[in-house]
């Protein structure tokens, strides 16, 4: 009874003015099943194969499709999808159709492990037809490499294509008749990253070795994207800077290194030496009490005068590479010239 709900329902209510609302819930419904464990047989089994097509049918007809695609990486964790299966979805992301179901597709990528969806994902992003396509792609790309270090599978290669794809992300200032929609893409990139460095202490270190170039435009992008204008965006960048100067296992110095830490060059190391002090949670500053110290624990990157007082001072640090898109980016917020 359990297992046939899906089947039960009638057709039209799958096809008419309401069919959104139900494929959403059958959705929901089956990524609930998928979680508990409930045994409908692998892929390609006929029960497996029906919620498959459910959920194909929820992705070409719903427009937002966030919590089906959670559904759907359940549904795929517990059952798997056969080698036509994944092929279908992949072909949906390259047909262009009516509505908005080729980026719903796009999003569902995320959840795929083969090496040509992450190429794929990585193409989408800088390449995609519309901002909407290349908001979903960054967004699976940031999925698809926390499964693949989950279960094993991230190269190095993959990754770093992958972070050169979302720092491409980084520099999407589309605008429309709907404002500054390259924001989106931006803000999606910063989340993906915070996902790669969080999924991987040692992400950061492993760029670094690949060339001093790409690790410090990466930084200085990151900065940059501290004096955003947009609130929600300028905290999306103050946590992925702290999650590389503070999450990740980079060896600046040897006070304060741990084993497990991997070197960095010396000069990437200083610099990242000098942002840790200046983004740091528990620095010395005066207080108008005189004590010396001065608790700033309820700092926040969503607030511009804080955020603007604390990253100008990044001003200072000795590479081009930083100081460069900071002083762009307090431009292009029109906070240069308070400071």
């Amino acid at each position: 009874m359990v297992l046939s709900v899906a089947s039960n329902v009638p057709r039209r209510y799958m096809e008419d003015f309401g069919a959104s609302m139900t494929l959403s819930a059958l959705a929901s419904y089956t990524g609930s099943l998928s979680r508990a464990g409930w045994g409908i047989g692998s892929g390609g089994n006929e029960l497996q194969n029906k919620y498959f097509d459910l959920f194909v049918q929820a992705l070409t007809t719903c427009r937002d499709v966030t919590d089906i695609v959670c559904a759907f990486t359940a549904f795929v964790d517990a059952y798997g999808l056969t080698p036509e299966q994944r092929s279908c979805i992949e072909e949906y992301t390259q047909v262009d159709r009516s509505g908005t179901s080729r980026e719903c597709f796009v999003l569902a990528l995320g959840v795929l492990s083969d090496q040509d969806v992450a190429n794929l994902l990585c193409g989408l992003v800088s390449s995609g037809a519309t901002v909407e396509i290349r908001r979903n792609a960054v967004m699976a790309l940031g999925q698809f490499c926390e499964r693949a270090q989950g279960n094993g599978s991230q190269s190095c290669a993959q990754e770093r294509a992958a972070v050169e794809a979302l720092s491409q992300g980084l520099n999407d200032h589309t605008v429309d008749n709907r404002g500054d929609v390259g924001s989106w893409v931006r803000k999606e990139s910063l989340r993906s990253l915070a996902r790669i460095f969080e999924s991987n202490p040692e992400a950061f270190a492993r760029l670094c070795l690949g060339g001093n170039d790409v690790s410090m435009r990466l930084l200085g992008q990151i900065v940059s994207a501290a004096t955003e204008k947009i609130d929600k965006l300028r905290a999306e960048a103050g946590r992925v800077l702290e999650i590389i100067l503070f999450a990740q296992h980079l060896k600046c110095s040897e006070a304060g290194s741990n084993d497990d830490d991997a070197a960095v060059d010396p000069h990437i190391g200083d610099c990242l030496m000098q942002l840790r002090r200046l983004v740091s949670n528990s620095p010395a500053h005066s207080s108008p009490a005189g004590d010396g110290n001065q608790d700033i624990g309820a700092f926040s990157w969503a607030d511009p005068e804080a955020a603007f007082a604390r990253i100008v001072h990044a001003l200072s640090i000795d590479d081009k590479r930083l100081r460069q898109p900071l002083f762009e980016g307090f431009v292009l917020t029109g906070s240069v010239e308070p400071l």
